[in-house]
């Protein structure tokens, strides 16, 4: 486990210096706030567009599709499929990153018998995924009631099993950036309301955002460890 950890984080190291210049998408403005997280995570073969010069950064991601993702950016071999899910067909291409995000309990189904592949993830869950994973690999993180959520105008809509992960999340960069609405500004900073959208789908854009800072987050704290 721990080789494979170690040859993980040297990927996710190679990931957030590599260059961005070999990718192109015609679909993606170069001034986009995602670009470059998203010409990068492509050069290095954990994201793909959905064409040779499409992208698609608002389609949104089914959960079977972010497992794959978290399954290459962490290096993983694939396990063979044991079908513990019943709705998970073995013969499916997601089949292996299922099985070997659920062994290494990353994932869990949306019941005890079924995953629900097809799904769209939710902001929410995609947090719940990443903190986790960070949280295996480097201890429990300290909660902390974090006050971009708490304040959010749709706080209430936050699952009872994810708020923990949106607090953590946010502070790691495992959310969407938040944009406010009827900003205002007062002392020279900027005051707004805003939402989290816990329940909404991550977009292909938001999805290598998040992922990009997650091999970000790693890479401090493997700097922050070596000193």
């Amino acid at each position: 486990m721990k080789k494979k950890l170690i040859l993980a984080l040297a990927l996710m190291s190679c990931i957030s210096c590599a260059g961005a210049e070999a990718a192109e998408f015609s679909d993606l403005p170069e001034d986009s706030y995602v670009a470059n997280a998203i010409k990068v995570l492509s050069n290095n073969g954990i994201i793909n567009g959905v064409s040779e010069d499409k992208y698609e950064p608002e389609r949104n991601v089914t959960r079977s599709e972010f497992s794959a993702l978290v399954t290459r950016m962490m290096n993983y071999d694939k396990n063979e499929y044991r079908n513990v899910f019943t709705d998970v067909s073995s013969d499916s291409w997601y089949a292996g990153d299922v099985q070997t995000l659920y062994d290494k309990k990353i994932i869990n189904g949306v019941s005890e018998n079924e995953f629900a592949p097809n799904e769209l993830i939710t902001r929410e869950q995609g947090a719940k995924i990443l903190t986790g994973l960070y949280e295996k690999n480097y201890g429990e993180l300290q909660t902390c009631a974090s006050n971009m959520i708490t304040a959010a105008l749709d706080y209430q809509e936050i699952s009872d099993w994810a708020l923990d992960s949106m607090w953590k999340g946010q502070m790691l960069g495992f959310l969407p950036r938040i944009v406010t609405v009827n900003r205002t500004q007062f002392n020279s900073l900027i005051k707004g309301e805003y939402y989290v959208h816990p329940q909404q789908p991550l977009t292909r854009a938001e999805t290598a955002e998040i992922i990009y800072n997650f091999t970000n987050a790693v890479k401090n704290v493997e700097k922050a460890i070596a000193e």
